[in-house]
């Protein structure tokens, strides 16, 4: 009798504990494996898998200054475990600024990564990379230029 209870406890646990996995992600245990594509305002990105979008950090069209002259904004925050990566884009076709404008921004610090070429500066150990597409300013910042690197698409 005891054994017919016991396989009978245990055939309850196993079921349960099947339940649970299948309603359990594993993917966001140990990431899903896959980098995503993004596309902001018209600029892809590369979203390494395990990343995740910070949904409290995303702007799009909120910053007022930039507002004010019809800069479209757009950005987003990605995050794992300690690393941050933050990315803003800046879309100046619908102002008077012209794509040398937005390309004279970046004369200082000249460094290409991925063969894209841009600005690089380290402050307080965050890098950030910002470069011009037509006359679209973009600028990347995470905790390393590799990690800067994986999120770039030329």
């Amino acid at each position: 009798m005891n054994k017919k209870i016991f396989t009978i406890f245990a055939l309850i646990l196993l079921v349960a504990s099947i339940s649970t996995v299948s309603a359990f992600d594993l993917g966001d245990l140990f990431g899903s494996g896959k980098n995503e594509t993004i596309t902001l305002d018209g600029v892809k990105f590369n979203i390494p898998a395990g990343y995740k979008e910070d949904q409290s950090n995303t702007t799009n069209n909120r910053l007022n200054e930039f507002k004010k002259n019809g800069t479209n904004v757009t950005g987003t925050a990605y995050v794992k475990d300690s690393d941050a990566v933050g990315i803003m884009v800046l879309n100046y076709s619908n102002t008077d600024k012209t794509s040398d404008n937005v390309k004279e921004m970046l004369k200082e610090n000249k460094t290409k990564i991925k063969d894209i070429e841009g600005s690089l500066t380290i402050d307080n150990g965050v890098y950030v990379f910002s470069y011009a597409k037509n006359d679209i300013f973009v600028s990347i910042s995470a905790p390393s230029k590799e990690i800067l690197s994986e999120f770039l698409i030329a």
